[in-house]
């Protein structure tokens, strides 16, 4: 029973990070009664949040999310309850969900990377150039199709505070609201 938990914190990389997500997510659907399956349909946000405390290789996805890859200010993070909304993918096939991510989802050239530099974790980052070239010269082709949802009205608060030159309502909405969060934290209104 996870109405008991405010959140789950995970140490690790990437991967980690998407294996807690992926199974977050998908608990989330099917108690819900969404079908998975369907890839029009309309996913329930889960109510527990994720923490990382960054440990992989890479740690993209805590660097994207906190600005940093250090252990201690992902922690700060964690326990002042700082959060962000992530955009989630699925992917079907088939008429079946293969996975859910964020950040990113490897397919063709740089699948083929991250598959085979797996093998070489002995290697350090320098598996990364090594599979890759190794990949490069191996001219395989990759077909697909990729389709997508455009936001709805959502609000969120991007950390970089450069909105997407479209002046769409998100990003309208998103430069508003971390405006009047400076305004707060400036005048020491946080909590009122």
């Amino acid at each position: 029973n996870t109405d008991r938990y405010d959140g789950i914190v995970c140490v690790g990389g990437d991967g980690m990070f998407s294996e807690v997500l992926h199974g977050l997510i998908g608990r989330t659907q099917r108690d819900a009664g969404v079908d998975q399956n369907q890839p029009r349909a309309a996913l329930v946000p889960s109510p527990l949040r994720i923490g990382i405390i960054p440990a992989g290789s890479t740690d993209c996805v805590c660097f994207s999310t906190v600005g940093t890859n250090d252990v201690e200010t992902s922690a700060l993070h964690i326990i002042v309850g700082d959060s962000l909304s992530m955009d989630v993918s699925s992917v079907h096939h088939n008429g079946a969900l293969l996975r859910y991510s964020v950040s990113l989802l490897g397919y063709g050239f740089y699948g083929d990377i991250i598959k085979d530099s797996e093998k070489k974790r002995w290697m350090g980052l320098v598996r990364y150039d090594f599979s890759g070239l190794k990949t490069f010269l191996s001219h395989h082709c990759y077909e697909g199709t990729v389709s997508f949802l455009p936001a709805r009205h959502t609000v969120g608060s991007p950390r970089d505070r450069k909105p997407c030159r479209a002046g769409c309502f998100v990003c309208r909405q998103s430069r508003q609201q971390l405006e009047e969060e400076q305004k707060k934290s400036l005048y020491g209104l946080e909590n009122t």
